[in-house]
């Protein structure tokens, strides 16, 4: 498995879990910004480019801040230090780009030979996550003591199908090897293999914890932090402060910092975005999205090179 597969199935078993140091205990609010998006009417030109045609193009897409989203200008692209980008002229279907929302839209009704600047409204909410800087929590983590993987995923996380009573486990991933204890052609369920007293390091913190009690569902934890232990978060370093019972993380978050976060939610599966911290106050810091087109009025450039009609493509298609 590539170190890419074992980080993501890593964060799918932090949600599940929920026990990441910073947990969603922490959130104060949610704040989601409506964009203002211009009122459009539903008539769309039928002249021009349409749907489903075939069209090859020249374009530069800007952020509301100026900077370059994508484009196929290898110059402009080396500039912006774009990871992936197209060259040469970009050929596409329209409705089939794979953009952000909004790009092809853009362009129906252009024609053959023009070359102007479109503008592409926000198509969702701009976000702003508040986070206490103290954040107290129970030093008692309780967690599942089953836990179900899709075949699919099963077989990436431990390298071989499942088969009911194998122990099995991935040291990379898990902190104890599982039992499969049923299988079916969707899924496998794994029980944990833990004994009372046991210490292990639960995925998402940076200490050890004991397990205090057993029981057919679930499995306690003593979490066993040192005192004044300094740890690393998203928001940058965090101090522990232990209490017998509870224990306080001290958030000291660096302004500006960027890194990917998890937002809170009730799914198993959560897409990870890029934030940074946008203001620390006195008992609060605010982090807020960025990097992500399709909150921001962007600014498309475009050159359009030469349009396939669909009518045109169908009848190439037939013939072939």
């Amino acid at each position: 498995m590539n170190k890419k597969t074992r980080v993501v199935i890593g964060v799918l078993f932090l949600i599940l879990l929920i026990i990441t140091a910073c947990s969603k205990e922490n959130v104060i609010q949610i704040t989601e910004e409506t964009p203002e998006i211009p009122e459009t009417t539903e008539n769309q030109p039928t002249t021009g480019i349409q749907e489903g045609d075939l069209i090859e193009m020249n374009f530069v897409l800007y952020g509301e801040d100026g900077r370059v989203i994508d484009t196929n200008n290898k110059e402009k692209a080396q500039e912006a230090e774009l990871k992936t980008y197209s060259t040469g002229t970009y050929k596409f279907i329209v409705g089939q780009s794979g953009k952000v929302e909004g790009f092809d839209k853009a362009i129906i009704g252009l024609e053959k030979g023009d070359k102007t600047t479109l503008e592409i409204p926000p198509s969702t909410d701009k976000v702003k996550i508040e986070f206490k800087l103290e954040n107290v929590q129970s030093r008692i983590k309780t967690i599942p003591k089953k836990q179900t993987f899709s075949i699919k995923n099963f077989e990436k996380i431990f390298g071989k199908k499942p088969i009911k009573g194998d122990v099995i486990a991935n040291r990379d991933m898990f902190p104890w090897p599982y039992k499969l204890i049923a299988v079916t052609n969707n899924s496998a369920a794994g029980e944990i293999i833990i004994k009372q007293g046991d210490k292990v390091e639960l995925p998402g913190t940076q200490w050890q914890s004991q397990a205090t009690a057993i029981s057919d569902r679930v499995i306690q934890f003593l979490q066993m932090p040192k005192e004044n232990q300094t740890i690393e978060t998203e928001f940058g370093t965090a101090t522990v402060d232990v209490g017998r019972s509870q224990m306080k993380i001290i958030h000291e978050p660096e302004l500006g910092k960027e890194f990917f976060y998890t937002m809170p939610s009730e799914q198993l599966i959560s897409p990870r975005y890029e934030f940074t911290v946008s203001d620390i106050g006195e008992k609060t810091f605010t982090i807020k999205r960025i990097n992500y087109p399709e909150q921001e009025k962007l600014k498309l450039e475009v050159e359009i090179i030469e349009v396939m009609p669909n009518t045109e493509i169908k009848k190439v298609k037939s013939s072939e």
